[in-house]
């Protein structure tokens, strides 16, 4: 009779005194469960820590308070780490103020609830109910913004205006709701929209069927968009096929009714099709067409349906230049006006090429005469540029206060106009003065650009314009 112990290692199983053959046997087994492979062990990820600053609202402190209990649970964590990490949730500035204004015996002795309302007590900035009400009348809708959003924020602000009233039992009877669903309506962007709404005030009595039958126009406007950018893709895509069948079928035509050989004289001897080439052995070579103006070919073989007149009179006391193609007048220059000579301009040679583009020219007193001449470049002023939060406030559009850290005055160089009524910048220069187009401020205001096409204006931000010597 013998034992035998396990030899692996931290493993106290060991036999019983029993045989030899029975002690082999009882072994195998055990080494069974030293094989076995182990169960995939999964690892949640451990949730991202939220965080709170100075300067913020009562709806971002009840945002931040809804995620710290919820970290808090999945995190698993009690006691004294709670605290830490209450504490590494609170950005610098901020906990320099908990230190300042409790003191550093009063932080290390306070629970985590009493930490939690000091952390309020600093980083909210409360407002009286007066103050958040008139904030709430002036809400409005903004552009491209979905009415599920302007709902929600509307809400967020009617549960810090107390809309609340006694009932004769002492019972708060809220009418929130109703304050909602009429500033729902009255700040909406589209006022036809708003106009259809107010028309069916007999059945849209609630909140609940305002919005459901704000959000079907506004999914069936995002519908229609849709469905007219598809129908235009479908028809832009079929006249392009269509434009390059013609193209293609107008060649074969052209090449089937081109003589093969020189295009400029007419001669099988040399040209496409042949080892001459045109240039070296075509006579008409250099020569201009007396029907088109054109180079290279003569009229017994230019192709040109029409001719091309031009006609030059000279007088004593006026010098008049006269373009014509096809019959209608394409141009006059007259040197009656202003006493110019515009004669100097080009000189009337019946072999002139009326193709090439005149340069930009000048008058040249000196040499009494138009001059090409290179135009003056736009002048550009500098100026020092540097946004205004509190204009913006001031107007109902306060900026954060992370926002206000990364505002900076930037030098940008603009376009001196003195006819212009508006200053405009792109989106990179507002990126260097540190804003963001979630910072612009609503506007109606409309530009028409070069072609008389409607600029797209995302919004207007106050700034102030300075220029240092």
């Amino acid at each position: 009779m013998i034992s035998v112990k396990c030899p692996i290692t931290d493993c106290t199983y060991k036999t019983e005194e029993v045989g030899e053959g029975l002690a082999v046997e009882l072994m195998k087994l055990h080494a069974a469960v030293h094989s076995a492979p182990h169960p995939c062990i999964t690892r949640t990820k451990k949730p991202d820590r939220p965080g709170i600053d100075t300067g913020c609202s009562e709806s971002e402190w009840a945002f931040f308070n809804r995620e710290w209990n919820i970290y808090t649970k999945r995190s698993c964590i009690t006691g004294d780490e709670l605290k830490h990490e209450l504490n590494a949730a609170c950005t610098t500035e901020l906990r320099r103020c908990l230190l300042n204004f409790v003191g550093e015996s009063e932080l290390d002795k306070c629970t985590h609830e009493k930490l939690l309302c000091y952390i309020k007590e600093i980083a909210v900035e409360s407002k009286n109910i007066s103050v958040h009400r008139q904030e709430f009348y002036g809400m409005e809708q903004s552009r491209d913004e979905p009415i599920r959003l302007f709902m929600g924020r509307l809400q967020s602000k009617a549960s810090h205006c107390d809309f609340k009233i006694k009932c004769t039992c002492q019972t708060d009877l809220s009418y929130a709701e109703s304050m909602v669903s009429d500033q729902l309506v009255v700040g909406l962007y589209d006022k036809e929209t708003q106009g259809e709404v107010l028309a069916k005030h007999s059945t849209l009595t609630t909140l609940k069927l305002k919005f459901e039958y704000l959000s079907a126009i506004e999914q069936g406007q995002q519908a229609k968009r849709s469905l007219n950018t598809s129908t235009i893709g479908i028809t832009k895509s079929q006249y392009k096929k269509n434009e390059m069948k013609s193209k293609h079928h107008n060649k074969n035509q052209t090449q089937e009714t081109l003589p093969r050989g020189c295009t400029g004289c007419g001669s099988k001897d040399h040209g496409p099709g042949t080892r001459k080439p045109r240039n070296l052995h075509c006579p008409n070579w250099g020569v201009t067409c007396s029907k088109c103006l054109k180079r290279n070919h003569s009229h017994i073989v230019c192709f040109a349906k029409e001719p091309t007149a031009v006609a030059a009179t000279h007088s004593d006391d006026a010098h008049t230049l006269s373009t014509e193609v096809d019959g209608s007048s394409m141009g006059m220059l007259s040197s009656s006006l202003f006493g110019i000579d515009f004669s100097s301009l080009c000189p009337l040679k019946a072999n002139c090429n009326w193709s090439t583009a005149l340069p930009h020219m000048e008058w040249s007193a000196e040499n009494n005469k138009f001059v090409p001449k290179s135009p003056k470049k736009p002048s550009k002023i500098r100026l020092c540029l540097t946004p205004l939060p509190e204009a913006h406030a001031q107007v109902g559009c306060k900026m954060s206060s992370k926002r206000c850290r990364h505002i900076k005055t930037t030098k940008i160089d603009f376009l001196a106009d003195t006819g212009a009524q508006t200053c405009a910048c792109d989106l990179d220069t507002l990126k260097d003065i540190g804003l963001h187009t979630d910072d612009l401020l609503p506007t109606n205001h409309s530009l028409l650009g070069a072609t008389s096409d409607r600029l797209d204006i995302l919004g207007a931000a106050l700034v102030e314009l300075k220029q240092r010597t």
